[in-house]
């Protein structure tokens, strides 16, 4: 499963041009690794912006009490780095000062005033409040943007829907019955699971580019199409039945609850009366299939929305890759379960 990087220096660039200028503002971006290829990035997609990367190379910022000072410091150690952007924190009223630590600041974000020094290019020899804001936490990015990873999310769906149709096919050949429930609940129209197992099946097959597919609750055309639909129009009792029915037709065998079985999706979708093991584990496959699919979907619509927080994006992300991934797996595997 791919990974996405979890601030990018034209996510870092972006968002402190929507701020308003300060004479000195400071931000701190985790970077774990290649902490100076990042500030070279930046140094390339500044442009006319005042941003001064510093790479963080000793202990500062860990204590409260010695914050202002560690601040100072870290101006004139950075004294050329500053003084390289002069013309342009003239312009914009301020410098932007951007700390690279490998780890994460502990302190929370904090504002005290502070002597600028006498060489400083906005407000020498003053003392403005200079706020240090963890821009690991706080940067906004679109819901199209890389954290998401969306390729492989979109290619984990494309697994999944293949996965799950040939299940159901191998259960359909051992007893028809085992998928009946199932596909009496999920189905909009009359036709027979047995001829549109196989269509759906020429469907995924024939699509060329799994990373750029996405599912459609519209026309329903395909497993996961069926459950994202049914579970966008039932409350979450009733898709616990149709979990029920999920677990049956897929021939589940006893699945552990554990951290790879479940997702945060399902937890904050779960319905009031208590499943076993394997009827949970179908029920997180539908409602993660669904959060999945909705959020492929506004992120194909992600000029109608928002920025949300990086970090946000990327964990929830994540968590549903993670979670469909090893479903993917399971289905695989000729019996699901330990």
């Amino acid at each position: 499963m791919a990974r996405a990087e979890m601030l990018d220096p034209k996510t870092v660039v972006e968002n402190l041009g929507s701020r308003p200028p300060e004479p000195l503002r400071v931000f701190w971006v985790r970077v774990p690794r290649n902490r100076d290829d990042f500030r070279r990035d930046l140094l390339k997609l500044r442009a006319q912006s005042p941003i001064a990367p510093w790479v963080l190379r000793k202990a500062a910022l860990q204590n409260p009490n010695s914050v202002m000072s560690d601040v100072r410091e870290i101006l004139n150690d950075a004294r050329e780095e500053i003084e390289a952007v002069r013309d342009a924190a003239a312009r914009a009223g301020g410098v932007d000062l951007v700390l690279l630590g490998r780890a994460d600041l502990m302190l929370a974000d904090t504002s005290s005033p502070i002597l600028l020094p006498e060489w400083f290019p906005v407000a020498p020899g003053r003392t403005p409040p200079v706020r240090i804001e963890d821009l690991t936490w706080s940067a906004r990015v679109s819901l199209s943007d890389r954290t998401l990873a969306l390729d492989d999310l979109r290619r984990i769906l494309h697994d999944l829907d293949l996965a799950l149709t040939n299940r159901l096919q191998a259960s359909l050949q051992t007893d028809h019955r085992l998928t009946n429930s199932l596909w009496d609940r999920i189905r909009r129209k009359s036709e027979r699971i047995e001829d549109e197992l196989p269509r759906m099946k020429a469907r995924l097959r024939a699509v060329s580019n799994a990373t750029a597919y996405r599912p459609s609750v519209a026309h329903s055309s395909t497993v996961v199409g069926l459950l994202w639909a049914h579970a966008n129009s039932r409350a979450p009792d009733d898709v616990q039945r149709t979990a029920k029915a999920l677990a049956d037709g897929l021939q589940i065998k006893d699945v552990d609850a554990d951290g790879d079985d479940t997702s945060l999706a399902a937890v904050l979708n779960r319905p009031s009366n208590r499943m076993d093991a394997r009827v949970q584990w179908a029920f997180c496959v539908i409602v993660t299939v669904r959060s999945a699919c909705q959020l492929v979907t506004a992120a194909a619509h992600a000029d109608e929305y928002p920025l949300f927080r990086a970090q946000l994006l990327q964990s929830t992300s994540h968590d549903l890759r993670s979670f469909l991934d090893n479903a993917v797996a399971k289905l695989r595997q000729p019996e699901v379960g330990r």
